[in-house]
């Protein structure tokens, strides 16, 4: 039990036990809707809910983390069910907060609860003495026994008896490591932990937890976008609806927006291409006219035409490409290739003879055969304003550039994804887009692609360009097709192939002149 105190050092924070209980009544009555809906009955209350605090409060798992958007009631769902949990004589908690005004609002949330299940609120102000040091401290002790304590976390307050423990906001409590390791004891004997968090700027404990997915864990990771398809309603200062695009707008931060609302852990410094970059070259959204649709639907047809009756055919497709153009207008492509589980993505610019470049058409493929790929292929290169198209010869994409080298000669370049022809791709790319010699789509897939790509030097001092595979931007696709059309725009020379027998110096030598035609040599 936490010792009363009437002289503390902060009492604009740890007011006295009456206005806290006064301040918890008014914000149930500020948010009735909170406890007058119709959504969900728990625990004889009807409660207003989204879908992802319903499941929290009423998840009975014994270890359960919770990575949600910034304003997204993790707190409310948090204190909710340690309300019902203490109330229906379950357990004791222990909530640690990064900051004292933290546990604070913590407190006045959980009395709102308790208010509205109908047990009155008695918060008691007071101090704990560990190690000879005085910590603020709030209370609420239940008539059945139980009680629910608040702290500022450290790795000192963290120790205790045995109650189930709340860890607000974890990302952000000062050396997390610590805290975690001192406060996990307290559950050894039957009780539970809840940890609820956006990601921090910062390496922390829940950032590393999130990463691993610890199988033992309950994992919910609700984004913005998640939240309002859960229920989440956004309002102005007036009350009318917002949208989330409003709020990122306003924001003006694409760093800030993907930590706090798309809960992305980001650390620009190992990202190649950051969010500001991109998107001081965006423009417009994808360009994914109808053309598209149809020429993929023909490739397929005939594809299967072919394999049911074992008998190659060669429609002309290229009159399905309707891409306007004129005299000035030349077209440029860059062809990432893959057969399952990324994309095949063919990125196609264009140009009137000034900068910046713009794009003409992207054609996303993913699980198509490469006889479907290679028909698709073979009509964008028919097009009369095609000039060049550059294509990852690497592995799979070996044949389909082989072939369109030898229908299309002088129009094709295969390039083989070794590490010199990695970083000329990349530093080329990131040079096009400094000079603002190009526009990229306003879209999110074609963003976090483009940002996903990471740059590490190797032991000896080589880089090399390494990026994560999701679900969204497959392996960087959009990025090696983007970057593989620029060099499809660039003239020069062009790169040798995979394996080449070049005499080492004679290789230096050539690589220099690469870096150097970009500006970025790499030593």
């Amino acid at each position: 039990m936490i010792q009363p105190s009437t002289d503390l050092e902060n009492p604009e924070i740890f007011a006295d036990p009456k206005s806290i209980a006064q301040e918890a009544e008014k914000k149930r009555d500020k948010y009735p809707h909170q406890y007058g809906g119709d959504q969900v009955t728990s625990g004889g209350l009807v409660l207003d809910l989204t879908r992802y605090q319903k499941a929290i409060v009423e998840d009975r798992a014994r270890f359960l983390f919770a990575c949600i958007t910034r304003q997204g009631g993790k707190s409310c769902a948090a204190t909710l069910k340690i309300s019902f949990e203490t109330v229906e004589d379950k357990d004791d908690w222990l909530m640690l907060s990064a900051s004292e005004r933290q546990g604070r609002e913590l407190m006045l949330d959980l009395g709102a609860h308790l208010g509205a299940i109908g047990h009155g609120v008695e918060i008691v102000q007071g101090v704990i003495i560990v190690d000879e040091k005085d910590h603020n401290a709030l209370e609420v002790p239940l008539k059945n026994g139980r009680r629910v304590l608040a702290l500022a976390a450290n790795a000192s307050t963290a120790r205790g008896r045995g109650m189930s423990i709340y860890l607000d906001e974890f990302g952000f409590h000062r050396n997390s490591w610590a805290i975690w390791s001192a406060v996990f004891a307290s559950i050894t004997r039957g009780h539970r932990a809840m940890i609820t968090s956006t990601p921090s700027e910062q390496p922390s404990k829940f950032n590393e937890m999130r990463e691993r997915k610890i199988p033992i864990w309950k994992y919910y990771d609700v984004n913005i976008h998640q939240a309002i398809e859960q229920g989440l309603e956004l309002y102005d200062h007036e009350g009318k609806p917002a949208t989330p695009d409003q709020l990122r707008q306003a924001l003006d931060d694409e760093v800030a927006w993907a930590r706090e609302y798309l809960l992305k852990n980001i650390d620009e410094s190992g990202f190649f291409l950051p969010y500001e970059l991109l998107r001081s070259c965006e423009a417009g959204p994808v360009k994914r006219p109808s053309w598209v649709d149809d020429l993929i639907r023909a490739a397929q047809q005939s594809h299967e035409r072919e394999r049911l009756t074992a008998k190659p055919e060669e429609p002309d497709l290229a009159k399905i490409v309707r891409i306007p153009h004129d005299d000035n207008t030349t077209l440029y492509g860059g062809y990432d290739v893959a057969r399952s589980r990324h994309f095949s993505v063919l990125w196609i610019d264009r140009t009137d003879g000034t900068d910046p470049s713009e794009q003409a058409a992207m054609i996303e493929m993913r699980d198509f055969p490469f006889r479907v790929q290679y028909k698709i292929l073979d009509a964008i290169l028919r097009h009369p304003a095609m000039s060049r198209v550059c294509i990852d010869r690497t592995g799979i994409g070996m044949q389909l550039a082989e072939d369109a080298e030898h229908f299309h000669p002088g129009k094709v370049e295969g390039i083989a994804q070794t590490q010199p022809n990695n970083s000329m791709l990349s530093h080329h790319l990131k040079n096009v887009l400094e000079d603002r010699a190009t526009r990229i789509p306003n879209d999110e897939t074609v963003r976090e692609s483009l940002h996903s790509m990471m740059r590490e030097l190797t032991a000896t001092g080589h880089e090399r360009f390494v990026a994560k595979t999701t679900d969204q931007t497959g392996h960087a696709d959009h990025y090696w097709a983007k970057a593989l059309c620029e060099w499809a725009r660039k003239p020069g020379e062009t790169p040798p192939p995979a394996g080449a027998d070049i005499a080492p110096a004679r290789q230096a030598s050539r690589l220099k002149r690469w870096f150097a035609r970009t500006d970025r040599l790499v030593a």
